[in-house]
């Protein structure tokens, strides 16, 4: 896949119920994007090789925090807010 697409998961893997809306390089997620878990969460940033990747938004319970991500790895937590 390539360019803007949604994506749901439904095979029973961590991912199962999650929603991936956004930008797609070679099958993978790459560029801007939001994903949605299925806990109600979500993260909104850029995504590099299917991870987020750089400074993105991860919302929780109307709890926002902005994080900085590394191949997928909170690196830091820059803010937060409600």
């Amino acid at each position: 896949m390539n360019g803007f697409g949604v994506f749901l998961w439904k095979d029973g893997s961590e991912h199962n119920g999650a929603v991936y809306v956004g930008q797609w390089r070679d099958n993978w997620m790459e560029g801007e994007g939001v994903y949605f878990y299925p806990d109600g969460s979500r993260y909104q940033g850029p995504y590099q090789g299917g991870n987020p990747h750089g400074v993105g938004v991860f919302t929780n319970a109307g709890k926002k925090e902005k994080r900085l991500y590394e191949n997928g790895a909170v690196k830091e937590v820059l803010d937060t807010w409600d």
